[in-house]
C-alpha cells in the first residue's frame, strides 16, 4: 500500500505538550528567502533560511510561510516578514520517508517500512516543491532519530511493506542551532 506524501507535521512534546516558540516578542525576520509552511529552517546572518537537503543544522520548524514584504497586514501578515519557529528540542515530528531521489509510491521504486529502524538516525531531503522528508538512504548527515513507526496514518494501514511511510521522529540534538 502507498501511503500519501504529507508535510511534516507537529505530533507531541515530551514534558508538556505545548510546543515552544522561538523569537521572543518581535520575531525573527525571513530576509526575503522563499520557503513554505511547515519546513525546517536554519539561522543564517540573522534571517531563517530553509534547510536544504543533507543539512546538519536547524534553529526551529517554520509554521507559516515567507512574506515578500516587511509591511504588516492583516489577516494575512500580522508580523511583516517576522516568524516565530517551534523549537525542536523535546518536538516530535510526523513526517513522510523516501530515499535519495524522492521517489513515492510502489511504482516508483519508494522505500518501505521495513526499510526504516526505530532508534537509527537518517538524513533530511528537501523536494523540488519545498517539503522535506526523512531520507532513508542518509545515515551520514543525521538529521532524524526515529522514535516511532506507526501502525497507521490517516486511516492507512502501515505494515512492513508500505511504500512511503509516515514515522514520528525527533531532531537529533546535535543538529539543533542555538539562538
Amino acid at each position: 500500500m502507498d501511503q500519501r506524501q504529507i508535510t511534516p507535521s507537529l505530533y507531541s512534546r515530551k514534558g508538556t505538550n505545548r510546543p515552544e516558540l522561538l523569537g521572543g516578542e518581535n520575531g525573527i525576520p525571513d530576509g526575503a528567502s522563499t520557503f513554505t509552511a511547515h519546513v525546517f529552517v536554519v539561522l543564517t546572518a540573522g534571517i531563517l533560511v530553509q534547510v536544504a537537503s543533507a543539512a546538519t543544522s536547524s534553529c526551529g520548524f517554520c509554521l507559516d510561510e515567507s512574506k515578500t514584504s516587511t509591511d504588516i497586514d492583516p489577516p494575512t501578515q500580522f508580523f511583516g516578514d517576522r516568524h516565530f519557529p517551534v523549537a525542536l528540542e523535546g518536538q516530535r515530528f510526523a513526517i513522510s520517508v523516501t530515499d535519495a531521489t524522492g521517489h513515492f509510491g510502489e511504482a516508483d521504486g519508494a522505500p518501505q517500512m521495513s526499510e526504516v529502524t526505530i532508534g537509527e538516525m537518517y538524513g533530511i531531503l528537501k523536494l523540488a516543491d519545498g517539503t522535506h522528508c526523512l531520507n532513508v538512504d542518509n545515515t551520514t548527515n543525521d538529521f532524524f532519530r526515529v522514535v516511532e513507526k506507526p501502525a497507521s496514518w490517516n486511516g492507512i494501514a502501515q505494515d512492513a511493506n508500505a511504500y512511503n511511510p509516515v514515522v514520528i521522529v525527533e531532531v537529533v540534538p546535535a543538529v539543533i542551532q542555538g539562538i
